[in-house]
């Protein structure tokens, strides 16, 4: 299990205060973490390159941690105190995901907010959560197609006198006929099909997504992936 830390490394606490938290976070009550293994989860996290030695002494002086060799654990007395600190900052608590839906390698250089939504279907994949699966495969075609629009400049052509962005059907039917950017014959016939596994997933009461669906609404997912995040310059082309 492990816990998102972004919310923790963007705050404006001190780095003590990340490092309290984030032992918290990776230990609990547990027989405790040593400082590398801390500094890392807050680096891969969001922070800057974190100095080892000047954490270790900070830990060494905090109240709120004991040192049992080279491992700090959190102070029985503390855990209270430390429990209060840590309920604003750290994001949900999310299973592992050894058994990926899609490979994550793909969207290396896409934004945080693409990179979350892979993540939850992949988490959710690998639990067992197809339905949920679906979802946030709808979801992500949905963001990658505006994200194509926008980095084309073309934004204004799937928003509504409103300034609203057009629901997934126009989308689809914007993203067939556009000739702003060139997209292939595959792409166009793959992402009807992430539309249809979302909404079955979301609004069909009676349908129960199964793991053979999502292993083939993937494959549809990563013909779309390759087209739009080129488009979106989000590749690292």
């Amino acid at each position: 299990m492990s816990h998102d830390l972004r919310p923790l490394v963007r705050s404006d606490f001190p780095e003590i205060d990340k490092a309290v938290v984030a032992l918290w976070a990776i230990n609990g009550e547990g027989a405790g973490a040593e400082v590398g293994e801390i500094a890392s989860i807050l680096e891969a996290s969001g922070a800057p390159k974190i100095n080892r030695t000047r954490l270790r002494g900070k830990l060494e002086k905090d109240r709120r941690t004991v040192k049992s060799g080279s491992k700090f654990r959190i102070s029985p007395r503390k855990i209270g105190e430390v429990k209060e600190i840590s309920k604003d900052f750290l994001g949900p608590l999310r299973p592992d995901d050894p058994k990926s839906a899609i490979d994550s390698a793909l969207f290396e250089h896409a934004p945080g907010y693409v990179k979350n939504i892979v993540q939850q279907i992949n988490v959710s994949y690998s639990n067992a959560c197809y339905d949920c699966s679906g979802v946030m495969i709808r979801r992500l075609a949905e963001t990658m197609i505006v994200d194509a629009f926008e980095k084309s400049g073309a934004l204004k052509e799937i928003t509504d006198y409103n300034g609203d962005i057009y629901s997934m059907t126009p989308l689809i039917k914007k993203l067939s006929s556009t000739s702003v950017f060139s997209l292939s014959r595959q792409t166009k016939q793959a992402v009807p099909h992430l539309k249809d596994i979302g909404d079955w997933s979301a609004h069909n009461r009676r349908y129960r997504a199964r793991k053979s669906d999502i292993d083939s609404a993937v494959r549809h997912l990563r013909l779309a992936a390759s087209d739009l995040l080129h488009i979106s310059g989000q590749d690292g082309g």
